[in-house]
């Protein structure tokens, strides 16, 4: 007695099957969805905490070579350099380098050179730098838009308004006018005095709006 044979099931057929998988569900999904957005906003600020740590440790490596700049200067020619008025061997100096001056000044003082990359004159090394003595150079990305003839120095937070205070009085302390938010790593002595002969940073006072405003400062 002959029997049918049983033809393979041709791709077709075998599309219809069940495989035993499903879809994910509405449900599910959005539990997928709600444990991303828990892990986002869990490592969004972790990362973004981290990227500002690295680059106000590159902003303070900065301002330490220009403070180490500052203490070769005093090392090699007996005192500090004058950057602009207010200058005086009875009591600290402090300068801000967001004025154009004392930044031309300052420029002149650890480079050596003019912002246009001139020699200085005789008078000019007489004033700041007596013999065009290379201390530290300053990149162009220290700079406003990166513009070195033109540009103010500024942090990375886009912060010009960068003080320098000098031991010009030689006691060993520098009196800070203005302060950062956080005084105690300081360890500030009758009233401002800080223990430094060097003292070069920003301040997040200058602009509170700002989020990227943070204190950054070194001594020396």
């Amino acid at each position: 007695m002959l029997t049918a044979r049983k033809l393979p099931q041709t791709a077709a057929c075998r599309g219809t099957e069940n495989t035993g998988r499903r879809a994910f569900t509405l449900i599910e999904l959005l539990a997928v969805v709600a444990i991303l957005g828990i892990l986002i906003a869990v490592l969004v600020p972790t990362v973004t905490y981290s990227i500002r740590l690295t680059r106000d440790t590159a902003q303070k490596s900065t301002f330490q070579q220009w403070a180490k700049a500052l203490d070769q200067y005093k090392s090699k020619y007996g005192y500090y350099p004058n950057l602009g008025s207010g200058y005086s061997s009875s009591t600290d100096t402090y300068y801000n380098l967001d004025e154009e001056t004392t930044l031309e000044n300052f420029i002149r003082a650890v480079t050596g050179k003019n912002r246009d990359g001139s020699k200085l004159s005789d008078e000019q090394c007489q004033s700041y730098n007596q013999n065009a003595f290379t201390f530290c150079t300053l990149p162009n990305d220290s700079f406003v838009k990166g513009d070195f003839e033109n540009g103010k120095l500024t942090d990375h937070t886009g912060n010009t308004n960068i003080r320098i205070v000098l031991d010009t009085d030689g006691d060993d302390f520098v009196l800070l006018k203005d302060l950062p938010e956080d005084t105690k790593p300081l360890h500030l002595k009758d009233g401002n005095k800080l223990k430094a002969r060097i003292f070069i940073g920003t301040l997040k006072k200058d602009d509170t709006k700002k989020d990227g405003y943070r204190d950054i400062y070194v001594t020396q």
